[in-house]
């Protein structure tokens, strides 16, 4: 982040818990927030997309980072995604380049005008008001909620960016096309039913 750039006050979520990771955490945002808060379950468990938003909207926070575990990150990915809040976007979506992605995009661009290349992204940085405005229009047992929360922001006309996760690439692949597919399938399902609520959002 330019050190010119105003110093925030960010809550960073974790929807598991790894050592390595808070640990990473801790001194990326030492270095580029003014002050931070982590937060993550306990060892074993694991915090679903809505619980873990509701607990970092708790705090007070100019910032919130949302991010799962099983997408590696490291400290230049954090400081470009604070880069894009400070560019002007009220939500920095972090580009896993997934097969998932690249699925979804020509898809629900063109049925439901939503162009990301990784809309259901599991690492996201957020206005902490625009989150809450978010999140009270995504029901509470979605099974893809950042699925939602993407066509919620698009009609929210939410400024929105998104930056490639450099770190991403040491991920593991999913190989398993069937599973992959079956997922798409599923989240497809789920973003096509709440079309019809999304519609009364503005």
């Amino acid at each position: 982040m330019s050190s010119h750039a105003p110093r925030r006050n960010v809550t960073a979520v974790l929807l598991q818990s790894s050592a390595g990771d808070v640990v990473m955490l801790d001194e990326a945002l030492a270095g580029l927030a003014r002050d931070h808060t982590i937060m993550a379950p306990r060892n074993g468990e694991r915090w679903n997309v809505q619980h873990a938003c509701r607990l970092a909207l708790t705090t007070p926070a100019d910032l919130v980072l949302l991010w799962n575990g099983d997408v590696r990150l490291g400290y230049g990915d954090v400081s470009r995604l604070l880069d894009g809040y400070e560019a002007g976007a009220r939500i920095v979506v972090g580009d896993r380049r997934s097969l998932t992605g690249r699925l979804l995009r020509p898809v629900v661009g063109t049925l439901l005008g939503v162009w990301r290349n990784d809309l259901d992204s599991p690492v996201r940085l957020y206005d902490a008001d625009a989150l809450g405005e978010i999140m009270s229009h995504v029901p509470r047992n979605s099974r893809h909620p950042t699925l939602l929360m993407s066509l919620v922001e698009h009609r929210l006309r939410f400024a929105a960016k998104e930056i490639r996760l450099r770190n991403a690439e040491q991920t593991p692949r999913d190989t398993d096309v069937a599973t992959v597919l079956a997922e798409m399938l599923a989240g497809l399902g789920e973003l096509w039913t709440f079309r019809s609520a999304a519609r009364g959002v503005s």
